[in-house]
């Protein structure tokens, strides 16, 4: 003998709830807007001592795929030898360089620090965001310098405000670096290996431009690197979305109550 079983009100309710998550789960996908993969463009741009990699540097692979970006703060007087091609460039030309406000560079150094030279990135993410949307991304901060605070930055820039936010990723003194930095081949002796940062959440819609450097304080000897991977927008369900969904679940409800009646 078969038996039946009727769905209660609450079980109803339970797989309502199911209903609306799943919805919203498939409305805000994650999508990978730069991976280095074919290039660094046609939205981005590099300045200073950087270059697209498609092998492992010194071993170390990229976080996804074969392609990153490596900046490295190493210029042409840099004690010990060039990085990519040793050219970085002195912390107020980057920060033109790079579109930012004057002083950004600047802002993002640890406390009482004097940014001397690097190298950056720039990308205008390609297309607008929503409030809520979340930019995040895959980095990996590498240094030869126990000395200085050397360090690496993100910061997202509202292209019509011209209003910043800055993310200061990693100090080449004070941030944990269990990182070997490669192997024998590498000029860097420490590193905190590929990280994911959890990135910028978007507060005003708009266009913006996400940019990224790494530092040399002090002076420009000694050198530190960033390395780049999987460029990230997450968007939120838009408000007419969330509405559609939240009808939807109720309807289930509605329809497994009058089911039991």
């Amino acid at each position: 003998m078969t038996k039946m079983r009727n769905h209660s009100p609450q079980t109803g309710f339970h797989l309502a709830l199911a209903i609306l998550g799943l919805t919203l789960a498939s409305t805000a996908p994650a999508v990978v807007v730069q991976d280095f993969e074919t290039g660094i463009g046609p939205n981005g741009f590099i300045f200073g001592d950087a270059a697209r990699i498609t092998s492992p540097y010194a071993g170390i692979a990229a976080f996804a795929g074969s392609g990153q970006l490596m900046l490295t703060s190493f210029g042409s007087n840099a004690s010990d030898g060039g990085g990519v091609n040793g050219n970085a460039v002195t912390a107020v030309s980057l920060n033109t360089s790079l579109g930012l406000p004057v002083g950004t560079v600047q802002a993002a150094a640890p406390a009482g620090q004097v940014a001397i030279e690097g190298s950056g990135y720039s990308f205008t993410l390609p297309t607008s965001l929503n409030v809520g949307d979340v930019v995040s991304f895959s980095y990996n901060f590498l240094t030869a310098d126990g000395l200085h605070q050397d360090y690496a930055f993100a910061v997202l820039l509202n292209t019509a405000t011209q209003a910043t936010t800055i993310i200061r990723l990693a100090n080449a003194l004070t941030t944990p670096l269990p990182g070997n930095g490669g192997d024998a081949t590498s000029r860097f002796s420490a590193s905190t290996n590929y990280l994911t940062s959890s990135g910028f959440t978007i507060g005003t819609a708009g266009n913006y431009q996400i940019s990224f450097g790494v530092i040399d304080v002090v002076n420009n000897q000694l050198g530190s690197a960033l390395l780049l991977d999987n460029i990230t927008v997450t968007s939120v369900p838009e408000p007419s979305t969330l509405a559609l969904a939240g009808l939807g679940a109720l309807g289930v409800a509605g329809f497994l109550r009058r089911r039991k009646a």
